[in-house]
């Protein structure tokens, strides 16, 4: 949905059912920002607050990408911060408090829809003991069911969310589209945010896979089926990376180019075993160049 024509009220539901969801009924006027009159206007009424509302992380547009440049080449040459417009509203839940409401663009620039960011790229068990890793993986798996619910509700009622862009995206599909003749593994945990990727390279000519954590992943990754995997960072039982360095051992696999993407940058060079790197949510444009270049 085009941010000029958002409902501010939509918006408003949808904090109302966050905080139901995130904090229980009995939060929610308690934890309900104040807010000004939304009958009839657009989200601008929202937006436009002194002190702010929401925190606006504005867009690094690429005009143009170099196609003389390999994949891993133009990576370099990318910002690090996320190529997409986003406004996020810090609700937290009883475990955590940095989760968020967004309201941004997903794929398609100029279309907003409501997601939650668990912001779990902000935990890093690397250097944990076994007891705060443990605590890091709970919480993950919280963060992830409320954001799964919270998101369920919205779709309930209607409001515009990730299940619109598959929806969109998918009658899209209607259109004659001259099959490529290429399969690529989409590996994302995120269930309406995979859907979405799938529909948006299935409307443009790609047969796609579906898996939903990295262990699924790592068991469909197929070198004869697949001439491309892109692969979440943070999922399940099997990171990204420690998908990327799994198929790197194997030999038979290790050729199978793989675009592992992150809600947070990954450094200046891909880490092993990956061939590229994204910054989520994608710019399609961005997104289509590597696709067709790593799929060569």
């Amino acid at each position: 949905m085009k941010l000029s024509e958002f409902p501010a009220a939509a918006v408003k539901r949808a904090i109302e059912i966050y905080l139901e969801v995130a904090w229980g009924a009995d939060q929610v006027a308690k934890r309900m920002p104040k807010l000004p009159d939304v009958a009839g206007k657009t989200v601008d009424v929202l937006l436009s607050l002194h002190p702010p509302l929401f925190k606006h992380e504005p867009p690094k547009r690429i005009a143009s990408l170099d196609p003389a440049l390999r994949p891993e080449q133009q990576v370099k040459k990318l910002p690090l911060e996320r190529l997409v417009d986003q406004y996020l509203l810090q609700l937290g839940n009883p475990r955590y408090p940095m989760m968020k409401l967004v309201l941004g663009e997903h794929l398609i620039i100029g279309e907003y829809f409501l997601q939650v960011d668990t912001h779990e790229w902000m935990f890093d068990s690397e250097d944990a003991g076994p007891d705060e890793a443990a605590e890091f993986a709970a919480i993950k798996r919280h963060n992830a069911e409320l954001k799964q619910r919270i998101e369920a509700r919205w779709n309930e009622e209607g409001l515009p969310t990730l299940l619109d862009l598959f929806s969109h995206l998918t009658e899209g599909q209607q259109c004659a589209v001259k099959r490529r003749e290429k399969r690529v593994l989409v590996v994302d945990d995120d269930e309406f945010a995979g859907k979405a990727l799938a529909a948006f390279l299935g409307s443009r000519g790609f047969d796609v896979d579906l898996e939903r954590d990295g262990e699924a992943g790592l068991a469909a990754a197929d070198p004869v089926r697949h001439q491309l995997i892109i692969l979440d960072c943070d999922m399940p039982k099997l990171s990204g990376p420690e998908v990327c360095e799994r198929l790197r051992d194997d030999p038979a696999r290790s050729r199978i180019p793989v675009l592992l993407s992150s809600l947070a940058p990954l450094g200046d060079k891909p880490p092993p075993g990956a061939t590229a790197f994204l910054i989520k949510p994608f710019q399609a444009d961005v997104l289509l160049y590597f696709v067709e270049a790593l799929v060569r």
